[in-house]
């Protein structure tokens, strides 16, 4: 059976040669025509080959220590520089927060979950990378700015508006997220 390279290859051959046929040397738009069908030939036959052949796979140390920095980001975040704050806007105190903490909730399950956002980060950057030809801080910074953007803040937004949440409170955890996910970003784009 031949691989996916020799099966594209077949394709854009038969592509071409139908297109080729098609082509009049005497009328300009037909010629146009032809070329147009080996540049679509060559870009495609670039893209698919590149992505059949290789399955990217992302550096696991690097999304092992990404998975950490939400939690210590959100331990100095939601302690000495915000805690209070954040505690009055949730309506709780110290000693309820402190007799409701369940540690395999609070950080197992949030680990795994930042897990998760960094593999996906990984892979959205990797696409970055492919799309753009950009690489490094600046690339994971940009990927993880826009993955806020787009999904977490609007996501967010929704239990201000359904559900009540103060707006505060939202600004507040918005921050959070931001800061969290460009420094994963940083380190995702820095550290491939």
């Amino acid at each position: 059976m031949p691989g996916d390279g020799q099966v594209m290859h077949t394709f854009s051959a038969s592509f071409l040669r139908a297109t080729s046929l098609q082509a009049d040397s005497q009328c300009p738009s037909s010629i146009n025509a032809h070329l147009g069908a080996r540049l679509v030939h060559i870009s495609f036959t670039q893209r698919f080959t590149k992505h059949s052949e290789i399955m990217y796979q992302p550096n696991l140390v690097a999304m092992l220590i990404a998975g950490l920095i939400p939690m210590v980001v959100g331990s100095i975040w939601y302690g000495p520089l915000f805690g209070e704050m954040w505690m009055n806007l949730v309506g709780r105190t110290e000693e309820e927060f402190r007799a409701s903490i369940r540690p395999i909730k609070m950080y197992v399950v949030t680990f795994i979950m930042s897990l998760i956002l960094a593999f996906v980060l990984a892979h959205i950057l990797e696409a970055f990378t492919d799309a753009y030809a950009l690489t490094g801080l600046f690339a994971g910074v940009q990927v993880a700015f826009w993955m806020w953007l787009g999904f977490v803040l609007t996501i967010g937004y929704q239990a201000v508006a359904f559900e009540d949440k103060k707006l505060r409170l939202f600004g507040l955890n918005m921050a959070y997220n931001l800061v969290s996910l460009v420094a994963m970003g940083a380190l995702l784009g820095v550290w491939r």
